[in-house]
């Protein structure tokens, strides 16, 4: 209301107009209302200063290893890495590592028998060589390199849990399924099913992620994460899904990721 009064320049005087003595008056009401709370959160100013500086501290230092990641990622990829010491690394997510050349020889031979599939790989395509998708390697434009599944994300856990529920079955084979694609104008992704079970016979845990998916590709402009909302976007009717006539195997290692 004050601000309106500066803006129209306003000829009287703020302090006698009855809107603003109303304001004034609930405001102080208000303030009488909840002051005893209000006094129980009260600190000196030296530590909100203190809690302060510290908390800035700690967002910098966070958006520093934040830049390192993305820096060094291909999409939303960071590079599975191993420890040679005592101390370990920070793990950014728990993977199941699955051959771009397995994935990319799954689409294309889905394309082959589906035109709608073979329409999607070439419009993707068209970035760098419309047939790209063809070729054995996949040049195309923004295929994603490291295929994989996620497990367990960081920031969605702790480092004590991923190591107690996936270190024991770090370099263990997995059989996946592939159950069909879906993509948007952002991103495509494989649904799959991960087996209960490695192959060396050990109860494996669930993926965390609703959507249990291997991101295939990203748009320039996107990032490999969206792949988590397609399947609301399906229900919007802003993406598309295509199941395969049967489940396609797959195989994958399970590993860390570190920061």
């Amino acid at each position: 209301m004050q601000m309106g009064y500066d803006h129209a320049k306003f000829s009287g005087k703020k302090e006698q107009e009855p809107l603003i003595l109303a304001m004034e008056a609930k405001l102080r009401q208000s303030i009488a209302n909840v002051q005893d709370e209000l006094f129980a959160k009260g600190a000196l100013l030296e530590t909100s200063q203190t809690a302060f500086m510290n908390q800035l501290q700690e967002r910098i230092q966070s958006l520093s290893v934040e830049k390192e990641v993305e820096d060094s990622m291909e999409c939303d990829e960071t590079v599975p890495t191993t420890n040679n010491d005592d101390t370990p690394n920070k793990i950014r997510l728990v993977a199941i590592d699955v051959p771009k050349s397995s994935v990319h020889g799954l689409l294309k031979h889905e394309a082959e028998t589906n035109s709608t599939i073979c329409d999607f790989l070439d419009s993707i395509s068209k970035g760098s060589h419309v047939e790209s998708w063809k070729t054995d390697h996949f040049p195309g434009y923004q295929f994603v390199e490291k295929t994989h599944v996620t497990m367990m994300y960081w920031t969605e856990t702790s480092q004590a849990t991923m190591r107690e529920l996936f270190g024991p079955h770090c370099g263990a084979a997995v059989d996946l399924y592939a159950t069909g694609i879906l993509w948007d104008d952002q991103v495509a992704a494989l649904e799959v099913n991960v087996s209960p079970m490695t192959r060396n016979g050990k109860d494996l845990p669930k993926s965390q992620n609703p959507f249990v998916h291997i991101t295939v590709w990203v748009a320039p402009t996107a990032e490999a994460w969206m792949s988590n909302r397609l399947l609301n976007r399906i229900d919007q009717g802003l993406a598309q899904r295509v199941e395969f006539r049967k489940a396609l195997p797959l195989e994958g290692i399970v590993s860390f990721w570190n920061l």
